[in-house]
């Protein structure tokens, strides 16, 4: 049977994209996989080292290794929870993170995650834009001076020396337009008003860079003593399972990914090849710092590879690490923001590349100076990285899982009722289409051909077993954002890795 998606969710798709043929799909398996592992690295790969001195290589590595099982999990939920949907059994239509929430939750819920979602993407695009511009200007320091136009409070054109430069920013507390700020400005904006697919040749050179980048680190760290007591197998702070957590904030992201992979890429295969070497890079590299490195309490790695005692090339290298793996993550952050502003129809594609790419480069100059990104990425992080990423994946497969009971398609009474109560019935307006894919019972075997998603999350699996996962996903969730919660609130508000 051929059943189109709602008439709405495909006007809201042909918006964002001028066709739905497979040429139109060309994220292929590589270029996927460098996207996910751009991703899943992100910024918190440089605190790392730090988070294994308090925290322990036996003790981190398990908390990494968990946090990863959960996002790919998470994953397979949100890429079954999107076949589920009628018309999309093989990802044919483009349908975003939001149409599964408005699709699957009351409109209350919706609203909720969509203030979170919004939040957490402008946020966490402040963060990155922060520190990757404060990042350019300490090169700028490193080698001369750096420049900025101060907006207050004495507004002027002001260049200083690394010996005038403060320590929490370049600038210290002054609110300024700097020529970090600058270049980025023209390398990532106008990235920012493409689609997915046309960014993936720079995710492309950001992954091998990345992977230069992490070899070249390890090489160096081999060559320095080693000092075993700084590296316990169990530290005595546990602040890194708040943290991390946060860190794995790209789960949001994959339904612009699915939509535009080629549909030759296997996606089982894509995240667990991306998801294994994600966990080398954040394992490996961070770990031998750790060993031959001392960090202080806030300290990360590039505040040591850039500083004098550094060979040049090491430092160079540690320059180039934020345009590598800061700088390639603001465009697709606004993208996915673009995408689902315009697929939830909250505004007009004008305003939606207002909203996603202009905004946070506007806000990001209040964030600048002082300590106060620390604030902004550590609250931000515990209110919407666990809920976006981990609860609400996991709470569409349950909920998704709960119309579509029985693997049998023997549908009964109860079932029936089920069928009747779901949410997709009446959702979008004129749902005509969709109440009849829902009334069906003419497949051969009298089944209701949602209850068969073109992906299935947990292949093999008991449904008690696939049942109970998603719940241990949301305790776990909630416990390590309660954690966080307190250790930020001990801390005065910030994180202790980020402090």
């Amino acid at each position: 049977m051929q059943v189109n998606l709602d008439s709405q969710i495909e006007a809201r798709s042909r918006r964002q994209r001028s066709s739905k043929n497979d040429n139109d799909k060309v994220i292929g398996l590589w270029g996927s996989i460098a996207l996910l592992v751009n991703n899943i690295t992100g910024p918190g790969l440089v605190i790392l080292p730090l988070a294994f001195q308090t925290t322990g290589y036996a003790g981190l590595t398990l908390i990494i290794t968990l946090y990863t099982l959960m996002s790919l999990v998470c994953i397979f939920f949100v890429a079954e929870t999107m076949t589920r949907i009628p018309g999309n059994e093989r990802f044919q239509n483009s349908v975003e993170f939001m149409d599964l929430v408005r699709t699957y939750f009351s409109p209350r819920v919706h609203l909720v995650v969509l203030a979170l979602f919004l939040v957490s993407c402008v946020g966490t695009n402040i963060g990155n834009i922060v520190e990757s511009a404060q990042t350019i200007d300490e090169a700028m320091l490193a080698f001369g001076s750096a420049c900025a136009l101060r907006l207050s409070p004495h507004p002027g054109f002001t260049c200083i020396t690394k010996e005038e430069a403060s320590s929490d920013s370049v600038f210290g507390n002054d609110w300024v337009i700097s020529v970090g700020l600058l270049i980025l400005v023209v390398v990532t904006i106008p990235l920012g008003f493409l689609n997915l697919g046309d960014n993936i040749y720079i995710q492309h050179g950001a992954f091998l860079g990345l992977l230069i980048i992490s070899l070249v680190w390890s090489i160096y760290f081999l060559t320095l003593d080693i000092h075993t007591e700084n590296l316990p197998a169990i530290g005595a702070s546990g602040s890194s399972i708040g943290f991390l957590l946060f860190n794995f904030s790209f789960v949001l992201t994959v339904p612009a990914w699915i939509n535009e992979k080629h549909s030759s890429v296997d996606l089982r295969k894509a995240s667990t090849r991306a998801s294994i070497i994600g966990v080398l890079l954040m394992v490996i590299p961070p770990l031998l710092a750790a060993l031959v490195l001392n960090f202080k309490s806030g300290e990360d790695m590039l505040a040591i590879l850039t500083g004098k005692s550094s060979p040049l090339p090491i430092r160079i290298f540690s320059y180039a690490f934020p345009i590598f793996s800061l700088v390639t993550s603001i465009p697709v952050i606004s993208i996915v923001m673009r995408y689902n502003l315009i697929s939830n129809n909250i505004c007009s594609r004008p305003a939606a590349q207002f909203w996603a790419v202009i905004f946070p480069w506007i806000i990001s100059i209040l964030f600048y100076g002082g300590d106060m990104i620390n604030f902004l990425m550590t609250w931000v992080g515990i209110g919407t990285a666990g809920v976006l990423n981990f609860i609400v994946p996991a709470a569409l497969y349950l909920t998704t899982t709960r119309y579509n009971l029985l693997d049998t398609y023997d549908v009964s009474l109860e079932d029936r009722r089920l069928v009747d109560d779901d949410p997709r019935r009446g959702i979008n307006g004129d749902s005509k289409k969709t109440d009849a894919f829902l009334d069906d019972d003419s497949d051969s075997e009298g089944a209701n051909p949602s209850s068969r998603p073109g992906f299935n999350a947990l292949p093999n699996w008991q449904r008690g077993r696939a049942l109970l996962l998603p719940w241990m996903i949301i305790i776990f969730t909630v416990a390590a954002m309660v954690f966080a919660t307190v250790m930020a609130i001990v801390k005065g508000g910030k994180s202790e890795i980020l402090s």
